[in-house]
């Protein structure tokens, strides 16, 4: 009985640190897309980054035998960006432990589960481990990834909503001091790279896109998609109008900071 214990021990240990490392790879992926870049850093590490990682390479492989093509998910590479997943293979990790890891991990816990059920002659304590223990892989087979992404996307929009007005009260201020809009948002990234690395980040894309996408008002709806917040989206709007139509961008942030405010 005490090398059943111990089996199920190992095997629960085992499954979370799957669950760690693929977290960690997230994470560790999000931190190279850091703020200071420069739109020429992007293309030139873009030109000389060509090589796949071992470990991505395997999870779009055993991914793709299911049937899903890691190449067709914008949608879910959407989604992942507002969670401040920005890895390019952010999806082949996500499909892999979604499609791949999690049934193992429910299959598991439906065992564990049912040895709680069906069992007979084991103590109410023992009885009781085994079905949390298989309740909570049970949860984590059937809705680990996702529910991983949707704390991820709503810890980051609370983060970003929360430091909106001090961005855009700041790119009020360069505006006002004659910089350009791109000018602009790098000195908001530089400045608020410590206080606030989500909004700089986003405002760092932005600006990296803005340099080197011909359409620049897509360039800003991508902000607009990625953050998925009602502030942001009236900043793109009116950035999106002043460059279209030639309004004046300095008399529309101040409306916008004073809405804010």
């Amino acid at each position: 009985m005490n090398t059943e214990y111990l089996i199920y021990a190992l095997m629960v240990v085992g499954i979370f640190t799957i669950y760690m490392a693929l977290v960690h790879i997230f994470r560790r992926d999000a931190r190279k897309m850091r703020v200071q870049r420069t739109a020429a850093d992007a293309f030139y590490e873009s030109q000389e980054d060509k090589s796949t990682p071992a470990f991505a390479s395997f999870c779009g492989a055993m991914v793709a035998m299911t049937g899903v093509d890691v190449n067709k998910q914008k949608e879910l590479t959407l989604t992942l960006s507002q969670a401040g997943i920005n890895s390019p293979y952010a999806v082949h990790y996500f499909l892999f432990f979604k499609r791949i890891v999690q049934p193992i991990i429910l299959v598991v816990g439906l065992y564990f589960f049912i040895q709680g059920i069906t069992t007979a002659g084991i103590s109410g304590a023992k009885k009781a481990s085994l079905l949390m223990t298989g309740g909570f892989l049970t949860l984590i087979g059937i809705m680990g990834a996702q529910l991983y992404v949707t704390n991820a996307r709503q810890k980051r929009q609370k983060k970003l909503l929360r430091s909106f007005p001090e961005g855009l009260d700041l790119l009020l201020v360069c505006i006002e001091s004659g910089l350009g809009l791109d000018a602009a948002l790098g000195r908001v990234c530089s400045e608020l790279s410590h206080a606030h690395p989500e909004l700089a980040q986003e405002l760092e894309r932005s600006r990296i896109e803005l340099t080197v996408m011909s359409d620049r008002a897509q360039a800003l709806q991508n902000l607009a998609d990625r953050t998925q917040i009602l502030p942001f989206k009236s900043l793109v709007a009116s950035l999106i109008q002043t460059e279209k139509f030639g309004t004046s961008l300095l008399e529309t942030l101040r409306v916008l900071s004073e809405d804010q405010r």
